[in-house]
C-alpha cells in the first residue's frame, strides 16, 4: 500500500511539474525597432504582394500547394481573388481537398455552363467534409468559373476523401501531363520537404523522412518540381495535437518565434516570399509542435514558401451558407458523410454524425464547429508580446 502511494505522489507530482513546464512563456524574440526595420528592409526589397507571389510560384513550378487551417474566412477570399493572376501565369486547374470525388461531375458541369448556377454550386459545397459548408468555398467555384470563361480552360479538381498517395495520384495524373496545378489543402497535406514529429520527435528524437504526405508523394514519390506555401497562421504549443487539449491554459503561440508577426505589421501590407531568402531563412522556432525533431525548426525547412495577409488579428471565421438546413440540403448532407464515413467501414462514426446534423441548428453549428479564426486569437499566448495587438 505505502509502495502504490509512494508511486501515485511521485506520478502526479511528475504531471504537475510537467504541466507548469509545457505552460511556460513561449520565450519569443522581441526585437528592437532596428531588427524590425532591418527585416522590413529585406521583405521591402525581396518580397511581393501576395498575389503576385502565387502567381510567380505558379510560373516556376509544376505544382504549388497553399497549405492553411481550414478555418479563415480570408485564407478562402485570397485564393479566390488570385485565381485570375494565376491562370496568367499558367495555371490549368484548381485542386481543392474540401471538394469530394464524387463532386467531380458537377464540378466539371458547372465550369461547362455559360452563366454561374449558384444552385449547382451550392450542391457541390453541400457534399464538402462535413462541416465545411461555407460561402467562401461557393465564392471559390464561382471565381474558378470566371476565370474558365474569360481565360481559356480552367478545372477544378476535386480531392476530398482519398489520403494522401491518393490525392497526391489526382494531381499528378494532371502536373505529369505538363499541366501546372495550384492545390488549396490543410498544412499537413500540404508539406512537402518538411517532416510532422510523432511520439519519438516529442520526446526529443530527431526527424526522420517517411514520406505520408501529398507534397511529400509528389515530390519524391512522382518527382513532380513541387512548392508549398504555408498561409500564416497561428500554430500549436508541442503537445497539443497529441492529446493535450487539457494540458495548456494558452494552447496556441505565434509562429518561429513572434519574429514574423512583429516585422510584418512594420513592412505595412500583406506579403509573400520564399522561406530561403537571405535574413528570413533561419528563424527559428523550438516551441510549438512543428519544432519537434528539429530543434530548432528553421523556416526554411517548414515550407518552400510564406505567405502573410494580415495580423491574426484581422482574421475572421468563415460564413455558413444562406437558409442552411433545408430537407434538399440534408440529403446532399448525409450523402457528403457517407462518402467520408463509409456505413460499412465506420458505421459509429457514420451515425453519430448524421443524428448530429439532422438535430441541431446547422447554420449555428457550423459557424462554430471546429477552431476558427475567433478561438485562435483568444487560445494565443502572448505572454512576451502583450501589447503587440
Amino acid at each position: 500500500m505505502k509502495k502504490a502511494a509512494r508511486f501515485f505522489v511521485l506520478a502526479m507530482s511528475a504531471l504537475l511539474l510537467f504541466y507548469v513546464y509545457e505552460n511556460r512563456a513561449p520565450g519569443y524574440h522581441r526585437l528592437t525597432a532596428a531588427e524590425k526595420e532591418n527585416y522590413a528592409a529585406i521583405l521591402r526589397d525581396k518580397a511581393f504582394p501576395p498575389e503576385k507571389y502565387l502567381a510567380e510560384a505558379v510560373r516556376a513550378h509544376d505544382v504549388v500547394i497553399l497549405g492553411e487551417p481550414h478555418r479563415i474566412s480570408e485564407h478562402y477570399r485570397f485564393l479566390a481573388g488570385a485565381l485570375a493572376e494565376a491562370r496568367k501565369a499558367g495555371a490549368d486547374c484548381l485542386a481543392m481537398e474540401l471538394f469530394s470525388l464524387p463532386s467531380q461531375g458537377d464540378i466539371d458541369e458547372l465550369m461547362r455552363l455559360p452563366r454561374f448556377d449558384p444552385a449547382l454550386a451550392r450542391s457541390i459545397v453541400l457534399r464538402a467534409f462535413p462541416g465545411f459548408f461555407y460561402k467562401e468555398l461557393a465564392l471559390v467555384l464561382e471565381k474558378a468559373w470566371e476565370v474558365n470563361r474569360k481565360s481559356g480552360r480552367f478545372d477544378v479538381l476535386a480531392l476530398g476523401g482519398g489520403r494522401d498517395a491518393g490525392m497526391a495520384a489526382l494531381v499528378a495524373a494532371r502536373a505529369g501531363k505538363g499541366e501546372k496545378v495550384l492545390v488549396y489543402s490543410g498544412m499537413h497535406h500540404a508539406f512537402s520537404g518538411y517532416y510532422q514529429p510523432g511520439p519519438a520527435q516529442l520526446l526529443g528524437k530527431r526527424y526522420y523522412s517517411r514520406d505520408s504526405r501529398m507534397g511529400q508523394y509528389l515530390r519524391n514519390a512522382h518527382r513532380l518540381d513541387t512548392f508549398t506555401v504555408a498561409l500564416h497562421t497561428a500554430v500549436p504549443k508541442k503537445w497539443f495535437l497529441s492529446g493535450g487539449f487539457f494540458l495548456y491554459r494558452k494552447p496556441y503561440v505565434f509562429p518561429f518565434s513572434g519574429v514574423l508577426d512583429q516585422v510584418l505589421p512594420v513592412h505595412g501590407a500583406g506579403a509573400g516570399f520564399d522561406t530561403s531568402m537571405a535574413g528570413l531563412a533561419g528563424l527559428a522556432d523550438d516551441f510549438s509542435y512543428y519544432s519537434a525533431g528539429y530543434s530548432p525548426l528553421k523556416l526554411k525547412d517548414y515550407a518552400d514558401g510564406y505567405i502573410w495577409l494580415g495580423p491574426l488579428e484581422s482574421y475572421s471565421a468563415p460564413v455558413p451558407l444562406d437558409a442552411l438546413g433545408g430537407e434538399k440540403d440534408l440529403r446532399l448532407i448525409m450523402g457528403s458523410i457517407d462518402h467520408y464515413f463509409p456505413p460499412d467501414r465506420r458505421p459509429e462514426k457514420n451515425d453519430k454524425l448524421k443524428k448530429i446534423y439532422s438535430r441541431v441548428d446547422l447554420p449555428a453549428f457550423v459557424a462554430r464547429e471546429g477552431l476558427s479564426a475567433v478561438d485562435f486569437s483568444g487560445m494565443l499566448d502572448r505572454r512576451g508580446l502583450e501589447d503587440m495587438r
